[in-house]
């Protein structure tokens, strides 16, 4: 028998020097997230934030998944704009929530 993975939708807020933007995207994790847990791996290798911390998580039974709330993405102090540190920093897995 395979391992069993579960579906998670990670939402992150990413700040920026003019505005705030929300991104989300879908992993797969072979057991359920927690509060305080560390995920590495969802930024290009060139951003200097490695590792998100999980904030809150829930369970969402439309959807069959975990909606995980990671810690905001607030570390940048070179003064680009959020859509800027999503550019550069997230891969195109993230989409933007509107």
């Amino acid at each position: 028998t395979g391992l069993v993975m579960i579906k998670i939708e990670l939402w992150l807020h990413v700040k920026g020097t003019d505005d705030q933007v929300f991104i989300e995207r879908i992993i797969d994790l072979p057991f359920a997230p927690w509060v305080g847990l560390g995920i590495t791996g969802l930024t290009n290798e060139n951003s200097n934030l490695c590792e998100h911390t999980v904030r809150s998580v829930w369970w969402d039974y439309a959807k069959a998944c975990f909606i995980v709330m990671l810690e905001p993405d607030d570390s940048d102090d070179t003064g680009r704009t959020s859509q800027e540190i999503v550019d550069t920093d997230y891969p195109s897995e993230w989409i933007r929530q509107e």
